[in-house]
């Protein structure tokens, strides 16, 4: 197994559109596309897993990002046996205007799955006592 960690701070932060992953076999890996946000300003996050035999930990199996994403991690496991070992890379965008994303990278000729979703800041009125 292995696992990012990411971690970010706002006043009011909700989902806004999340989005069915993307699966297959192939050295690009791809999201699907995200329904039309809401709102300009809005964080895009992706995560990218690929199973493969390593025999070290893999900090940077993934490479190219697409449309103006970002790698803000990736990590991976290493048990070096055939296919038992699993690599995860998240990515991130922040989005000037609404409209539909998606991303992808290039990693290794294996079974692999993606998720996107984005998240919105939410304005909340100051409550006065």
């Amino acid at each position: 197994m292995a696992g990012v960690l990411t971690e970010y701070s706002c006043t009011n932060i909700v989902p806004d559109v999340w989005r069915v992953g993307n699966t297959g076999n192939s050295t690009t890996l791809t999201t699907a596309t995200t329904d039309t946000t809401t709102q300009a300003n809005e964080l895009i996050v992706a995560v990218a897993g690929q199973r493969g035999t390593f025999s070290s930990e893999q900090t940077s199996w993934a490479s190219s990002p697409r449309n103006s994403f970002s790698i803000v991690s990736e990590t991976s496991s290493f048990v070096n046996t055939t296919n038992n070992d699993r690599a995860v890379a998240f990515l991130e965008r922040i989005v000037t205007s609404a409209g539909t994303y998606s991303t992808g990278v290039t990693g290794n000729s294996n079974q692999f799955a993606c998720n996107i979703a984005s998240f919105r800041e939410i304005k909340v009125a100051p409550v006065f006592g």
